[in-house]
């Protein structure tokens, strides 16, 4: 894990990518000249490359939250006493 965060960092020159920037780019609604910048750092980063591509399922940012909720309750779950 740690290798593959030292070759993110070089790679991505240690900027990734917001999660507004990721939506906006997934849903396609920044202009060509975000959309051509955004597209430049996931040639290199690899890890907004892979949350592009996990997003790439939702339809827009209500379902990525509804999603992260699901998430965090099932953590909760999982943590709690029994």
């Amino acid at each position: 894990m740690t290798n593959q965060l030292s070759e993110h960092d070089e790679e991505a020159e240690g900027t990734c990518l917001s999660l507004e920037q990721l939506t906006g780019y997934v849903e396609r609604r920044l202009s060509a000249e975000e959309m051509a910048t955004i597209e430049s750092h996931l040639q290199r980063c690899p890890l907004c490359r892979d949350a592009v591509e996990g997003l790439s399922g939702y339809k827009g940012k209500q379902d990525f939250r509804d999603m992260l909720k699901e998430v965090r309750e099932r953590i909760q779950a999982q943590e709690a006493p029994r």
